[in-house]
């Protein structure tokens, strides 16, 4: 199953994956500076989909619709994505990890720790 968010819908823009193997546990991936949509889906398709987890591939800075200042994407953003794997994703999940590269990987350090669980 793969779904496409929206801004307007549910306040972040992103792709989930089922995973195949750990379906319950999901990775939000967030790519660095220089990757737009594409290359983040299928970068995250390919390293954590390979394992079986489900992916949110998180939209961010380069992505359309979003803003091209990555300061101003605010962290509440990431809460957005995390309260909606948790709440409303049709698929149960149990555990959810975030990870980023690059600029990806700061916004994942900004965001507080209780995102995860």
């Amino acid at each position: 199953m793969i779904i496409k968010t929206t801004l307007e819908k549910n306040g972040f823009l992103g792709t989930f994956y089922e995973g195949s193997t750990y379906a319950d546990k999901a990775v939000i991936y967030v790519g660095g500076t220089g990757e737009n949509r594409s290359t983040v889906e299928e970068r995250a398709s390919k390293l954590c989909r390979r394992e079986g987890f489900s992916v949110l591939a998180l939209g961010y800075y380069l992505w359309e619709g979003l803003s091209k200042n990555n300061f101003a994407i605010p962290v509440d953003y990431c809460e957005r994505a995390v309260g909606w794997l948790k709440n409303d994703c049709p698929v149960k999940i149990n555990k959810i990890a975030m990870t980023g590269i690059s600029l990806g990987g700061a916004l994942r350090c900004s965001a507080p720790r209780s995102l995860a669980t």
